[in-house]
């Protein structure tokens, strides 16, 4: 039988031991071993907290607070050293007179369970910053394809609009009084061309064209929108 104990302890790929009440490791697992750097056959005999490389026992140790109340318990620990979160579970072992005997220690890193929460500041900095370098694309993304929907769909009513200006231009000459006002309808509708144009380059990815300007003319086209709007 014990053979077999062992062998299930050790197929555990978690951190198992098992204490008695005063913190003294009676047995550890393979997985517990590697853990702590420490040979399974030189643990039994030595505290719980001096194989975690400690000289007094944790201040919320799980195992501490089974033998207060007689129950299970489960605590969460960051390792500093090791730069990792642990979920730290104790279960009480009763003879057949009901007498608490041994305490039962599991360990298991959970680390990638609290992403959010960030392991250590830096880690947690990291993380959000790989969020946002990835959300930023997706964003970017959405926005183009928006315009670009927007900016097809306004093109076609612009198209329809030039359409309607020609065939009226086509019955009228330039002597006629709506025709100053049909070109500058003209002009208004080739300067929403240019807004399209824009817009359809953002949904392009790569699709924009770098060129020198001049930034008063940038400046003047941005007074002339904005002055709309007043």
């Amino acid at each position: 039988m014990d053979i077999a104990i062992s062998a299930a302890l050790n197929a555990i790929p978690e951190v198992i031991s098992i204490q008695d009440l005063d913190h003294n490791v009676e047995r550890i697992n393979h997985a517990g071993a590697d853990f702590f750097s420490i040979s399974a056959d030189d643990a039994p005999g030595k505290k719980c907290y001096e194989i975690a490389g400690r000289d007094a026992p944790c201040r919320n140790c799980p195992a501490a607070e089974v033998h207060r109340t007689h129950r299970a318990a489960r605590v969460e620990k960051y390792l500093a050293d090791r730069d990792i979160w642990m979920d730290a579970r104790a279960y009480p072992v009763f003879d057949d007179t009901g007498r608490m005997v041994h305490i039962i220690e599991h360990l298991r890193d959970f680390s990638h369970e609290k992403p959010a929460e960030g392991i250590s500041k830096a880690r947690e900095d990291e993380w959000h910053g790989m969020q946002r370098q990835l959300l930023h694309p997706r964003k970017l993304a959405s926005v183009g394809t928006l315009a670009g929907g927007f900016a097809h769909e306004f093109n076609n009513l612009m198209m329809a609009v030039q359409g309607h200006i020609s065939l009226m231009l086509m019955d009228i000459d330039a002597a006629h009084p709506h025709h100053p006002h049909l070109r500058g309808i003209e002009k208004c509708l080739d300067s929403a061309k240019d807004l399209t144009r824009q817009l359809i380059g953002v949904r392009r990815e790569g699709g924009s064209a770098f060129q020198p300007t001049r930034l008063n003319d940038v400046f003047d086209r941005c007074a002339h929108i904005f002055g709309r709007n007043r």
